[in-house]
Parts: structure tokens; sequence; C-alpha cells
């Protein structure tokens, strides 16, 4: 039978002379691979423009319940980024956000809530004109309430990242900037450095190691480094 269900695409790996097998994240099913056909033909079923990472569609599926590879009937985009991929820092932003998600989200059940904010905090974001440049900080530690591990406030995280190993010395200042992150919407901005950035973010990954064994090598840690350096 076919089915309708919305889905976030990961990434893709190519597969034979035309086809490729897409990882995405549904809104029914979870995180499921699909082979599609045709896309890398001189007269495409689809384009592969629709399956870069983080690309919202709409799709009718066929979904057999332990197969490890599914089928599609129909796709199509649900939103089309207007600035995303178009825009160098936006662009690295989400490359980064992407590949974090992709090592923590290993479950196959679908989980609704998880959906609706990974759908609706790009979608937001795209929306932005100006640059959000605690975006990527933002997300990170709101992401941490969908698995059970968010961090009460500074005091919680902090011991949670001393238990690793760390000894940085919060000031006032990056106790306050933390629990705007925290318990405040992504439209609240918070005053930083690229320094105090760049050390905040080495601080939540190594949060997430903790909680997630995936968590090792992020090849895209250092394009998104080098773009907010320039």
């Amino acid at each position: 039978m076919k089915y309708k269900t919305r889905g976030i695409v990961f990434n893709y790996i190519k597969f034979r002379e035309t086809s490729i097998i897409a990882r995405i994240y549904t809104e029914k099913y979870g995180l499921k691979n699909y082979l599609i056909n045709n896309v890398r033909s001189t007269k495409p079923t689809y384009p592969i423009s629709l399956f870069q990472p983080l690309t919202q569609l709409d799709m009718i599926v066929y979904n057999k319940l332990h197969a490890e590879i599914n089928r599609v009937s129909e796709i199509k985009c649900l939103y089309p980024y207007q600035s995303i991929p178009y825009d160098i820092l936006k662009s690295a932003v989400c490359l980064f956000l992407t590949e974090i998600i992709y090592k923590i989200l290993r479950e196959e059940e679908p989980n609704q809530e998880l959906f609706e904010f990974i759908l609706n905090s790009f979608k937001n974001y795209d929306k932005t004109n100006s640059y959000n440049l605690n975006f990527h900080l933002h997300f990170l530690l709101k992401l941490t309430n969908y698995f059970g591990i968010g961090p009460m406030d500074v005091d919680d995280f902090i011991n949670e990242i001393k238990s690793m190993g760390s000894n940085y010395r919060f000031t006032e200042n990056d106790r306050k900037n933390f629990n705007v992150l925290l318990k405040n919407s992504f439209n609240d901005r918070v005053k930083m450095t690229n320094e105090n950035r760049r050390t905040l973010l080495n601080l939540i990954i190594l949060f997430y190691r903790k909680h997630f064994e995936y968590i090792s090598e992020i090849k895209s840690y250092k394009i998104l480094q080098e773009v907010f350096e320039k």
C-alpha cells in the first residue's frame, strides 16, 4: 500500500548507474532508506536537488515494516528554501547541524515532536533576513530536550561537562548568554564574540559526546569554523 508522509533529507549515496539511496527522516516512519530510480540520468524522474541535505519533502511511499530499503511513489518539495542554499554561512551551519542530527538519530521510530522541531527550525532559519550567528548553538541546546537529556540550567550543564574533564569557568556574562540560548526562542539574540561562540560550541559538543556514542569526528566542523572566521 501507499502512504503519504512528510520527510527531511539527510543525505544520499549513489546506487548503480542512475539511482540513489536517500536517507530520509519521515514524519510517520522515522528514519528510512529510500531507493530513488532514474535521478542521475539525462532525463531524471526527479531533480537531484530534491535530495540535498535538509530538503523538506512531501512523499507518497511504500512502507514495508522490516525492509532495509523502501521505495517511493511520488515526491515533491514541501518548502523550497529561499536563502539557505545561496548563503555561505547558513549553508555551513546547516551542513554541520545535519551531520550532528544524523549521528544521533539512530532510531527508526517516528517522533512527531522532534520531526516538527527540526522542520520548523530550519524553515524559520531560512526566513531570517539577518544572520542569526548563534542559531547552531540555540538549536543544539534545544535539541537535547527531545532526547530527554536537556540541562535544566547553566549549573546543570557545567556539572555535566566537568564530568568529561572540562575546567572552563563560566563568567557571569557566559551564564546569562547560556540561559537565554537554552530557554528562550530563536528570535532572542545574544551578543557574542567569535571566540565565545567557538568555546561554547566546543562545550556543547563535549556534552553531546557524553550522551551519544556516535559523536566523535565531525567532518563539517572545520568548514563551519572557517566560515565564521571570514
